[in-house]
C-alpha cells in the first residue's frame, strides 16, 4: 500500500507516511522520535496508541524490541 520512497527522494516528516494507512498530518512534517512503550519495545511513530490493533507489519510504525547481551 502506498508508495515506497527511493533514498535519494526521502520524504520529510515520517518516512512511513506515504505508505501508512492511519498517517496524519502531522506525520507529513515532523519527524518522529523513538520512544519506549510499556512492553518494553520501542517505536517511532506519533501515534503508536491509534496503531494498537492493528499488527506492525500493517501499522507503518517501526518497533524495536530490546535486547540484553
Amino acid at each position: 500500500m502506498g508508495e515506497i520512497p527511493t533514498l535519494s527522494h526521502r520524504p520529510a516528516g515520517c518516512e512511513f507516511h506515504t505508505r501508512c494507512p492511519q498517517a496524519q498530518a502531522r506525520c507529513r512534517v515532523d519527524a518522529p522520535l523513538l520512544r519506549p512503550l510499556a512492553d518494553g519495545q520501542h517505536v517511532a511513530c506519533h501515534f503508536p496508541l491509534l496503531r494498537a490493533a492493528l499488527s506492525p507489519a500493517r501499522s507503518g510504525a517501526i518497533i524495536f524490541k530490546e535486547t540484553h547481551a
